[in-house]
């Protein structure tokens, strides 16, 4: 076949076809990167706002532990504290003879857990807390705290006596009045 064109002519149309391959390589590109971005755009708002709520939630416990930690703490420390005030009181030591003398009228089938002390209007109690092995020795403890005449009343409660074995008890022991 011959050549019908000039080489100036076939370099002219050489340029002409790179230009329009060109333009049509720009042109699908560009498509492809603005579809790219439109389905891109809602992942990108939907990451942000999970973000943003995360940090919220963070934010939130942080804050929570912290009204935590300084609750805890402080409701520890005023416990403490009044704890502290009765205890340095002069009449501990009237106290620990009652307790002392309440824990040498336990048998062996008797054992004591607890020991609360309450004091409202100058009366002074303590609450025993415990159990027993069966009700017979529970009633013989009520009564030799009775009997030791360290104490102004001693009050055994009905319900403490339901069970036969195993009874967990409560007593109330009144001291003397505070001066």
């Amino acid at each position: 076949m011959s050549n019908l064109l000039p080489s100036k002519e076939k370099s002219n149309v050489k340029k002409k076809y790179l230009v329009r391959l060109l333009g049509v390589i720009l042109v699908f590109s560009l498509i492809t990167i603005l579809l790219a971005l439109a389905f891109s755009v809602p992942s990108y708002f939907l990451l942000k706002s999970r973000i943003t709520l995360s940090k919220e939630r963070i934010d939130f416990l942080e804050s929570y532990v912290e009204k935590r930690k300084e609750f805890g703490v402080t409701s520890l420390l005023l416990s403490t504290n009044e704890k502290i005030d009765i205890l340095s009181l002069p009449e501990t030591s009237k106290l620990s003879e009652s307790i002392q003398s309440v824990l040498e009228q336990k048998t062996g089938l008797v054992k004591i857990t607890e020991f609360v002390l309450r004091i409202t209007d100058g009366k002074r109690s303590i609450f025993v807390g415990g159990e027993a092995r069966n009700r017979d020795s529970l009633i013989s403890f009520s009564k030799s705290l009775e009997k030791a005449g360290d104490f102004i009343n001693v009050d055994l409660p009905v319900s403490n006596l339901a069970k036969n074995r195993n009874i967990s008890f409560n007593l109330e022991i009144e001291l003397e009045p505070l001066n």
